[in-house]
């Protein structure tokens, strides 16, 4: 009688947790060619998958046997389909690859093909070259190439954090995916900070001010080093990023200060201008609706 009692318990927690799988699968797949060679086709050991805001991470680790090394492979991208970063760490040697930091779009293709957010899954694939130096098209590089097709779980401690900066470029929509910070003293002036921000396209926008600033508007052109903003495009030929000359630049600090707990420097504030091409004139960029909020 127990065994025949305990057999139906066992049948009956089995069509339980049959029926939870089909309804929320936690991984589906993802495979990861490295360098032409499968090195994981699977699902997904050692994965991690997590989502804060509007950005995605998914990482997975994989091994190669000869010679026996262990590697982690980490996208981050928002759920608009623009990747932020792609890399390769090779734990064994303690080297690592990342896509291509400007124009990432060009050298590294990534394709978000499907995000639930009703139902928390992620589906895309991507392939391209990593780089030992991201910012050096000629320095060593590795060939990556994979697909995934997974379950996301939301985080509520920011651990994928994205840049907190929003605007539009003649009405489209811009959306940073990458965030460099600096501070800098000017001789007989306080210390600045600027922020660069990057998309996986050729344009960057940099935002400058002084710290200990005051909640106010003010003007700018292409001459002023105390509060601006700067929009440059990635120009291939030098590897560097040609700026347009600024005008009409207005940029409102609403909120400035040292935070609470972190003793960093928070600002935020509202910006729109007009950029010209100082070679070629009729190519023009008007920046509206632009808001930051830059924390430490």
């Amino acid at each position: 009688m127990k065994t025949a009692l305990r057999y139906l318990i066992i049948s009956f927690l089995l069509v339980l947790i049959s029926c939870s799988s089909d309804k929320e699968p936690i991984i589906y797949y993802n495979k990861i060619n490295s360098n032409g060679i499968q090195v994981l086709d699977a699902s997904a050991e050692n994965l991690e998958t997590s989502k804060t805001e509007d950005f995605i991470k998914v990482g997975c680790d994989y091994y190669t046997e000869s010679p026996v090394e262990f590697h982690r492979v980490i996208l981050i991208f928002d759920k608009y389909g623009n990747l932020g970063f792609a890399s390769d760490v090779n734990v064994s040697t303690n080297s690592a690859f990342g896509n291509f930091a400007y124009n990432s779009a060009e050298h590294f293709n990534f394709q978000l093909e499907e995000f639930d957010e009703a139902k928390g899954t992620v589906k895309g694939n991507y392939s391209g070259k990593l780089y030992s130096d991201p910012k050096d098209l000629n320095s060593d590089f590795i060939n990556l190439e994979g697909s995934f097709y997974l379950k996301v779980f939301e985080q509520s401690n920011g651990e994928v954090t994205r840049p907190l900066l929003n605007l539009k470029m003649n009405n489209i929509d811009w959306r940073p995916t990458r965030q460099l910070d600096y501070q800098f003293p000017y001789e007989g002036t306080p210390d600045g900070r600027v922020t660069q921000f990057v998309s996986d396209d050729p344009f960057k926008l940099v935002i400058g001010y002084l710290l200990d600033n005051q909640e106010q508007m003010h003007s700018f052109d292409n001459t002023n080093t105390d509060f601006f903003v700067r929009l440059g495009k990635y120009n291939p030929v030098t590897n560097q990023f040609d700026y347009y000359t600024t005008s009409l630049g207005t940029i409102n600090i609403t909120d400035a200060g040292y935070g609470p707990f972190s003793g960093g420097y928070l600002c935020k504030g509202t910006f729109s201008l007009t950029a010209t091409n100082p070679i070629v004139p009729f190519d023009t960029i008007t920046i509206t609706d632009g808001n930051f909020n830059i924390l430490p």
